[in-house]
C-alpha cells in the first residue's frame, strides 16, 4: 500500500562498494524500493545500481522436509491385513478416507521377521495442506483430496504399504496413484511373494501423476509401496486405483454340517479397534459430528 515498514539509509561513503542490507520488520505483504532520498538540482546527477541479490525465507517457503501446513496431522492407519478375498482389482482401489478403514491395504505385524520390509509404519495424513509449501518441496501442483497415506522419516529407514494377495494378473492390470516425496524420500511399487517377505519386480515412482504396468503373474501375489529415506523426509500418495483383470479367488467347497452357524453371528474382531477413538489432535476417528433433537452442541 506504498507505506513504510523499515526504511535502511545508504551513506554516500559506500559508492561504489556492495551493499548488505537485512530487513526484519516485513510480517505481510510488501514490495522493495530503492528511492532517491536527496539530490543537489545545481548538478547532474545519477544512481547505478546492478547485480540485486536477494535471500529470504518467505511465509511460502517450507522450513523442513515436515513443513507442509500448519493444518497437517496424522494418525494411525486402521487398514490390515486380514487376508480378505480380491474379487476384481477395483477392490485394491483406496483414497484412505475413514482412516483407510476399508482398503485391501496394510502392514505386517512388527513381530514378523522380514529382512527386507521394515518395521516404520504408513498412518494416514489429514489436511487441509499448504500448496504452496508442499510445491517448494515437492515441485508437484496440487494437494491430496481429504484423507490421504504417509510415511514420515525422522533419521532415515524404510516402510512398506502391502495389499491383500491376488491369486494372479492377467492383462492390462495397472497401478494409478498421486505422489509427493520431500526430503531424501522415494517410493517404488514392487510385487512381493504371497508367503515370503522378499521384494520382486521393483519400479521407481516419481513426484506427480503415476501409472505402473504389471506384468502377467500366474502365481499368488501382493503389491507393495515401499518407501524410503537416507534422513529426513515424507511421502504422500492418495487416490490408488487398479485397473485390469485378475484372477478371482478360487470359489470355496460346500460342505453339509449339522454345527455350522452362519458367519454373520461370529463378531468382527477388528471391530473394538475400529470403534476406539482417543481424539488425538481433535481428529474424530470413525465418529462424525451430528446432534440429536433437543441435546446439547458437542464438540
Amino acid at each position: 500500500m506504498l507505506k513504510d515498514i523499515e526504511c535502511i539509509p545508504i551513506p554516500r561513503g559506500q559508492s561504489p562498494a556492495n551493499v548488505n542490507l537485512t530487513f526484519r520488520k516485513a510480517t505481510k505483504n510488501f514490495m522493495i524500493t530503492i528511492r532517491v532520498s536527496s539530490l543537489n538540482s545545481d548538478f547532474d546527477n545519477m544512481v547505478i545500481v546492478d547485480d540485486i541479490a536477494y535471500r529470504a525465507t518467505l511465509c511460502t517457503d517450507a522450513l523442513s522436509a515436515f513443513d507442509i501446513g500448519d493444518s497437517f496431522v496424522s494418525t494411525p492407519m486402521l487398514s490390515l491385513l486380514l487376508n480378505r478375498n480380491v474379487h476384481t482389482s477395483q477392490d485394491l482401489s483406496c483414497d484412505f478416507s475413514k482412516r483407510a478403514s476399508g482398503c485391501l491395504w496394510g502392514m505386517l505385524n512388527q513381530e514378523d521377521d522380514a529382512t527386507e520390509i521394515a518395521a516404520n509404519t504408513w498412518a494416514v495424513g489429514h489436511g487441509p495442506l499448504n500448496d504452496e509449501k508442499l510445491y517448494s518441496l515437492t515441485g508437484t501442483a496440487g494437494t491430496p483430496d481429504g484423507e490421504f497415506g504417509v510415511a514420515r522419516f525422522e533419521t532415515g529407514g524404510s516402510a512398506v504399504l502391502l495389499s491383500e494377495v491376488v491369486r494372479c494378473a492377467l492383462n492390462n492390470v495397472h497401478v494409478q496413484f498421486r505422489l509427493w516425496t520431500t526430503g531424501s524420500a522415494k517410493i517404488k511399487v514392487c510385487l512381493v511373494e504371497e508367503s515370503s517377505p522378499s521384494l520382486l519386480d521393483c519400479q521407481d515412482a516419481s513426484s506427480g501423476d503415476v501409472v505402473v504396468d504389471l506384468p502377467r503373474i500366474r502365481r499368488p501375489f501382493r503389491v507393495a509401496f515401499a518407501a524410503e529415506a537416507e534422513d529426513q523426509g515424507m511421502v504422500l500418495i492418495d487416490d490408488i486405483v487398479v485397473t485390469g483383470q485378475i484372477c478371482p479367488p478360487t470359489t470355496a467347497k460346500q460342505f453339509s454340517s449339522k454345527t455350522f452357524r452362519p458367519t454373520a453371528d461370529i463378531p468382527d474382531p477388528n471391530v473394538c479397534r475400529l470403534l476406539s477413538c482417543d481424539f488425538h489432535l481433535g481428529h474424530a476417528c470413525l465418529y462424525e459430528s451430528s446432534q440429536v433433537s433437543n441435546s446439547a452442541m458437542h464438540g
